[in-house]
């Protein structure tokens, strides 16, 4: 979309200019925003953001133009004549809130409050899959930063376990921006997933709600993705993956969303899109629902009353 020695685009704070700032302390010691619940950190409008622009985005460049299937007008033209100044604004958006320690957090815009691990990993991502605005040329080096200082994905796991939902979603977009590979990812096993009933799920498709639509879509990305070796396995995830899609289709709210969530929601479009399920009814809905979403600043909100 655009990268960072692409000519500066003057960014913006209302009426203010703002230039690209620099780290003028290190962090003042204070800890990570411990006392946030993951998964309203997730729900935040930071996370939000970024995982939004990551959906359109690889929905874009899997699928060419969204609005070739049966839409509304307003949409079609919105995403053929919009979705590059949108995707700017977004990124200028979330750069404008990159803390002062490198990192940023889902809920603050206080650049001298701690970041959050997760969320500086989803907001890298976002730049990853699209790059960093030339007006903030020492940003991608202040987020690595962090991110290493903070211990990256290994941290996540020694706080919340290698399967939980929060460090698989964090992931499992760092596999879909390609910062890691999918092999990194463990085994989502989908056969092993009861999608009738949540009763009686294996241990580790149990308490998934209200992320689970998120978590099945990645690990049908990462069925096709990396495909078991061994041949009973892969036979088996490959029925299951259909089921899953199914599934998807079955918990899609009216409005185009899963979850009633952005973050949610757009794990799911980036996944199925990054297999080039484009053409599927769940990610033209989905899309239209983060056009129906987006603030006038670029930005998204994450959870939705």
């Amino acid at each position: 979309m655009f990268t960072s020695n692409q000519t500066a685009v003057t960014a913006e704070s209302g009426s203010v200019v703002r230039k690209a700032f620099r780290v003028v302390a290190p962090p003042t010691g204070t800890e990570l925003l411990d006392s946030i619940d993951w998964l309203e950190e997730w729900n935040g409008p930071v996370i939000a953001t970024a995982a939004a622009v990551g959906a359109l985005v690889l929905s874009e460049q899997h699928g060419g133009v969204l609005g070739a299937i049966d839409q509304p007008t307003h949409f079609d033209c919105a995403y053929q004549g919009d979705l590059s100044e949108l995707i700017v604004g977004s990124m200028h958006w979330l750069a404008r809130r990159q803390h002062r320690d490198g990192g940023w957090a889902s809920y603050t815009d206080n650049l001298d409050d701690p970041s959050q691990l997760m969320t500086s990993m989803m907001v890298r991502s976002a730049f990853r899959l699209i790059g960093a605005p030339a007006a903030y040329p020492e940003l991608g080096d202040w987020m690595s930063a962090f991110i290493k200082s903070r211990g990256g994905v290994e941290q996540l796991k020694t706080k919340y376990g290698a399967v939980h939902s929060a460090t698989l979603m964090t992931r499992g977009t760092s596999a879909l921006a390609e910062v890691i590979d999918w092999k990194q990812l463990p085994a989502m096993p989908l056969e092993r997933a009861n999608f009738d009933s949540k009763v009686n799920r294996a241990e580790f498709w149990a308490d998934r709600e209200p992320v689970m639509p998120a978590i099945v879509a990645l690990g049908i990305a990462a069925y096709e993705r990396n495909k078991p070796l061994n041949p009973w396995t892969r036979w088996r995830r490959g029925r299951a993956a259909r089921r899953a899609m199914d599934w998807l289709a079955r918990v899609q709210w009216d409005n185009g969303s899963f979850a009633n969530s952005v973050p949610v929601t757009s794990l799911v479009l980036m996944s199925l899109a990054s297999i080039r399920k484009t053409a599927s009814p769940i990610v033209r809905r989905g899309v239209a629902y983060l056009f129906d979403e987006v603030r006038g600043d670029g930005s998204w909100p994450g959870k939705l009353s």
